[in-house]
């Protein structure tokens, strides 16, 4: 519909992304609104429904355009060298490993069950949306949950996680056309299988949290943006919205991807005063509410409230005030300072990131990339610092940080 032109690979990726929460979100409608129960002819009519209402749109606009429907996908992917297929070959080999991980390996910590799994079996056995309700935080959104009570209507104990690898391969599709995109044709595919080889991505690669959707769905709305930014099409920023309303949909957190990247989208329409950064700017909110408002409504509908945005407003509150609070700020910076050397889980990130920041050339070339991780970096920062008093802080910091900053590996 957007007629935008991407690599097979990242097409496929982003049209399982994009497809996975369309239909999480369909069915959470057929579920809330209508009252349908929980079933195979219900995810049957929701995915016709969308296949009857966008495959026509898409039909029209390929027409119109006067190229094939599928134009942008016919070129191959090109390994010129003995060193590049040998690169593609071990890639292919480590995610083949998480997937063989995350098929033995059943789902196992609190969180994966009590957040993940436990509301996909319920709302599965239930038949309704109620089930969600059996698990913790009920203010989580539905679109994992929804994804493993789908896998469980064609059985009733699937092999849960390898929804999970399916995430991860597609995050370094992704990676891969987003580093060539920016010009990293000849290191696009080594530092890809640099992420790909990264412990902490290895990790949650194949296990049940969101965490690995959620880097996947962000990443792939920041490489769009700067795809945006890069080429100055519209639609490149429309498809970062809705991936961005996607994180949303997925982790409560998402929020801050839309905070994040619509003050990167601000800066760079006050940099170049564009029409199309105006344009751009004006359709972000209404992209990224797609996803997001639904759930934010029914949640508020429902009384749920969600201890993330409440302690984030409370904290807030406070810094506009000038109440700061040093000695939590300070156990912040201290444990994430500690991650620079933590190479049992981050292998080479944060010491290659702070090498490659001497390279003033790829400084100035990539500003706006820069400053997309660097507000990043602002939000985890203040995502700790904002956190409940209890448990205590350091109990935050020791049993999420890793998860938490995972999208920062890409």
């Amino acid at each position: 519909l957007l007629g935008l032109h991407l690599k097979a690979g990242e097409f496929a990726a982003l049209a399982f992304g994009l497809g996975s929460g369309a239909i999480t979100l369909a069915v959470f409608g057929a579920l809330a609104v209508f009252g349908a129960p929980f079933s195979g002819q219900t995810v049957l009519a929701t995915v016709f429904a969308l296949f009857a209402f966008f495959l026509p749109l898409a039909a029209t606009r390929a027409l119109r355009s006067g190229r094939p429907f599928f134009a942008g996908l016919i070129e191959k992917p090109i390994f010129p060298s003995g060193l590049d297929r040998a690169l593609a070959l071990i890639l292919l080999l480590l995610i083949a490993y998480t997937a063989l991980i995350a098929l033995y390996w059943p789902p196992w910590t609190w969180d994966a069950l009590a957040i993940w799994v436990v509301k996909a079996k319920a709302i599965f056995l239930s038949q309704s949306l109620s089930g969600h309700l059996e698990g913790a935080y009920p203010s989580y959104p539905l679109h994992v949950p929804l994804q493993l009570a789908i896998l469980r209507l064609n059985s009733p104990e699937p092999p849960t996680q390898i929804l999970f690898p399916v995430y991860a391969a597609g995050l370094l599709l992704v990676v891969k056309n987003g580093l060539f995109r920016l010009g990293q044709t000849r290191s696009g595919l080594f530092f890809t299988l640099l992420l790909a080889a990264t412990p902490i991505f290895i990790t949650y690669s194949s296990t049940a949290y969101a965490d690995m959707p959620y880097t996947f769905y962000y990443v792939s709305s920041a490489l769009c943006l700067l795809a945006f930014f890069k080429s100055g099409q519209i639609t490149f920023a429309v498809l970062s919205a809705l991936l961005a309303g996607i994180t949303a949909w997925t982790r409560p957190e998402g929020v801050l991807s839309l905070i994040v990247n619509y003050a990167a989208l601000l800066a760079y329409l006050a940099w170049t005063r564009s029409k199309a950064s105006l344009i751009a700017a004006l359709l972000y909110p209404v992209g990224f509410s797609f996803f997001w408002a639904p759930w934010a409504y029914y949640t508020q509908l429902h009384g749920y409230g969600s201890y993330v945005a409440a302690a984030g407003a409370a904290a807030l509150r406070q810094l506009i005030s000038l109440q700061v609070s040093l000695d939590r700020l300070f156990s912040v910076l201290k444990y994430f300072a500690g991650q620079w050397s933590a190479f049992e889980v981050w292998g080479s990130v944060w010491l290659v990131f702070g090498l490659s920041l001497i390279k003033l050339r790829a400084v100035r070339r990539h500003l706006f990339l820069l400053l997309l991780i660097f507000l990043n970096i602002a939000a985890l920062l203040f995502t700790y610092y904002a956190t409940p008093e209890t448990p205590p802080l350091q109990w935050w910091l020791e049993t999420g940080f890793a998860r938490m900053a995972l999208h920062f590996a890409p």
